[in-house]
Protein backbone atom coordinates (compact mmCIF):
# COMPACT_ATOMS: atom_id res chain seq x y z
CA UNK A 1 0.00 0.00 0.00
CA UNK A 2 1.47 3.60 -0.78
CA UNK A 3 2.28 5.85 2.03
CA UNK A 4 2.71 9.44 1.04
CA UNK A 5 5.52 11.03 3.00
CA UNK A 6 3.79 14.55 3.07
CA UNK A 7 0.35 15.52 2.76
CA UNK A 8 1.23 17.16 -0.60
CA UNK A 9 2.80 13.44 -2.45
CA UNK A 10 0.32 11.68 -4.31
CA UNK A 11 0.01 8.36 -6.79
CA UNK A 12 -1.99 8.07 -10.58
CA UNK A 13 -2.65 4.55 -10.80
CA UNK A 14 -3.38 2.79 -13.73
CA UNK A 15 -6.42 1.41 -14.12
CA UNK A 16 -5.48 -1.86 -13.90
CA UNK A 17 -3.23 -1.13 -10.80
CA UNK A 18 0.18 -2.21 -13.03
CA UNK A 19 1.32 1.32 -13.37
CA UNK A 20 1.78 4.41 -11.53
CA UNK A 21 3.22 7.82 -11.55
CA UNK A 22 4.29 9.07 -7.89
CA UNK A 23 4.65 12.74 -7.21
CA UNK A 24 6.53 13.44 -3.79
CA UNK A 25 7.56 17.61 -3.48
CA UNK A 26 10.27 18.26 -1.94
CA UNK A 27 11.14 22.28 -1.83
CA UNK A 28 8.55 25.24 -2.86
CA UNK A 29 9.83 28.44 -3.70
CA UNK A 30 7.94 31.51 -2.90
CA UNK A 31 9.81 34.23 -3.75
CA UNK A 32 11.06 35.27 -7.28
CA UNK A 33 9.47 32.98 -9.42
CA UNK A 34 6.84 30.73 -6.94
CA UNK A 35 7.90 27.10 -7.74
CA UNK A 36 8.09 23.41 -6.82
CA UNK A 37 10.53 20.64 -6.75
CA UNK A 38 9.17 17.35 -6.52
CA UNK A 39 10.81 13.77 -7.39
CA UNK A 40 8.93 12.19 -9.90
CA UNK A 41 8.85 7.82 -10.20
CA UNK A 42 7.11 6.55 -13.02
CA UNK A 43 6.06 2.67 -12.83
CA UNK A 44 5.00 1.33 -15.87
CA UNK A 45 4.66 -2.58 -15.96
CA UNK A 46 8.37 -3.33 -15.69
CA UNK A 47 9.77 -0.12 -16.56
CA UNK A 48 10.74 1.83 -13.98
CA UNK A 49 11.93 5.50 -14.03
CA UNK A 50 12.63 8.10 -11.35
CA UNK A 51 13.71 12.15 -11.39
CA UNK A 52 14.94 13.93 -9.03
CA UNK A 53 14.75 17.97 -8.74
CA UNK A 54 11.83 18.03 -11.46
CA UNK A 55 10.85 21.97 -10.98
CA UNK A 56 7.03 23.33 -12.14
CA UNK A 57 6.10 26.93 -12.07
CA UNK A 58 3.49 27.41 -9.94
CA UNK A 59 1.31 29.26 -12.57
CA UNK A 60 2.02 26.53 -15.01
CA UNK A 61 1.05 23.85 -12.91
CA UNK A 62 -2.45 25.95 -11.72
CA UNK A 63 -3.19 26.53 -15.71
CA UNK A 64 -3.28 22.48 -15.85
CA UNK A 65 -5.10 22.48 -13.10
CA UNK A 66 -7.89 24.36 -14.58
CA UNK A 67 -7.98 22.79 -17.99
CA UNK A 68 -7.55 19.44 -16.06
CA UNK A 69 -10.74 20.72 -14.18
CA UNK A 70 -12.75 21.60 -17.92
CA UNK A 71 -12.01 17.84 -19.56
CA UNK A 72 -13.50 16.67 -16.04
CA UNK A 73 -16.74 18.84 -17.01
CA UNK A 74 -16.45 18.14 -20.81
CA UNK A 75 -14.94 14.50 -21.40
CA UNK A 76 -13.35 15.68 -24.35
CA UNK A 77 -9.75 16.71 -24.83
CA UNK A 78 -6.29 16.89 -23.76
CA UNK A 79 -4.39 18.30 -20.78
CA UNK A 80 -0.44 18.67 -20.87
CA UNK A 81 1.33 19.67 -17.56
CA UNK A 82 5.41 20.08 -18.84
CA UNK A 83 8.35 20.82 -16.01
CA UNK A 84 10.18 23.99 -16.58
CA UNK A 85 13.02 21.55 -17.84
CA UNK A 86 10.40 20.02 -20.52
CA UNK A 87 12.60 17.22 -21.08
CA UNK A 88 12.92 16.11 -17.47
CA UNK A 89 9.26 15.37 -17.43
CA UNK A 90 5.95 15.95 -19.02
CA UNK A 91 2.39 14.49 -18.85
CA UNK A 92 -0.81 14.17 -20.57
CA UNK A 93 -3.94 13.74 -19.77
CA UNK A 94 -6.37 12.85 -22.44
CA UNK A 95 -10.27 11.65 -23.54
CA UNK A 96 -9.53 8.79 -25.66
CA UNK A 97 -13.21 7.87 -26.81
CA UNK A 98 -16.48 9.18 -26.65
CA UNK A 99 -16.98 7.60 -23.68
CA UNK A 100 -15.20 9.83 -21.65
CA UNK A 101 -11.58 7.04 -20.81
CA UNK A 102 -8.83 8.73 -20.40
CA UNK A 103 -5.21 7.90 -20.85
CA UNK A 104 -2.23 9.33 -19.40
CA UNK A 105 0.85 9.42 -21.54
CA UNK A 106 4.19 10.53 -19.89
CA UNK A 107 8.20 11.25 -20.60
CA UNK A 108 10.87 11.37 -18.03
CA UNK A 109 14.32 12.33 -18.74
CA UNK A 110 16.96 11.56 -16.26
CA UNK A 111 19.99 13.18 -17.25
CA UNK A 112 23.76 12.41 -16.05
CA UNK A 113 27.14 13.57 -17.13
CA UNK A 114 30.19 11.40 -17.62
CA UNK A 115 32.94 13.71 -17.89
CA UNK A 116 32.32 15.56 -20.87
CA UNK A 117 29.37 13.40 -21.88
CA UNK A 118 25.61 14.19 -21.13
CA UNK A 119 23.69 11.17 -20.88
CA UNK A 120 20.21 10.94 -21.18
CA UNK A 121 17.95 7.65 -20.08
CA UNK A 122 14.14 8.45 -21.33
CA UNK A 123 10.94 6.65 -20.26
CA UNK A 124 8.11 7.51 -22.32
CA UNK A 125 4.83 5.44 -22.29
CA UNK A 126 1.11 5.92 -20.80
CA UNK A 127 -1.43 3.67 -19.20
CA UNK A 128 -5.31 3.91 -19.45
CA UNK A 129 -7.10 5.55 -15.97
CA UNK A 130 -9.89 4.82 -14.51
CA UNK A 131 -12.49 8.13 -15.27
CA UNK A 132 -14.07 7.42 -12.34
CA UNK A 133 -10.57 8.65 -10.42
CA UNK A 134 -10.56 12.13 -12.56
CA UNK A 135 -12.19 14.18 -9.76
CA UNK A 136 -9.78 12.56 -7.21
CA UNK A 137 -6.84 13.61 -9.22
CA UNK A 138 -8.12 16.84 -9.67
CA UNK A 139 -8.37 17.12 -5.84
CA UNK A 140 -4.41 15.49 -5.82
CA UNK A 141 -3.28 17.67 -7.86
CA UNK A 142 -5.07 20.82 -5.88
CA UNK A 143 -3.95 19.54 -2.46
CA UNK A 144 -0.23 19.28 -4.70
CA UNK A 145 -0.18 23.02 -5.48
CA UNK A 146 -1.50 24.40 -2.49
CA UNK A 147 1.56 24.32 -0.64
CA UNK A 148 2.04 27.43 -2.07
CA UNK A 149 -0.47 28.81 0.76
CA UNK A 150 1.99 28.45 3.40
CA UNK A 151 3.64 31.79 1.44
CA UNK A 152 7.41 30.77 2.47
CA UNK A 153 10.27 29.20 0.98
CA UNK A 154 10.36 25.97 2.25
CA UNK A 155 12.23 22.35 1.98
CA UNK A 156 10.15 19.57 2.94
CA UNK A 157 13.41 17.17 2.82
CA UNK A 158 16.74 17.54 4.39
CA UNK A 159 19.36 16.08 1.96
Amino acid sequence: MYKPLSEFDFRIYSNDKTSHITFILEEYIHERLPSLACTIEVVDNKFIGWNINVWFELDKLLSFITELEDLEIKRQGSVTLNAMSPHEFNITIENYNKKGDLLVNYSLTNIKYNTDICLRNTLTGGFKIDSEFLLKLLSDFNKFSSVANLGVDIEFYKK
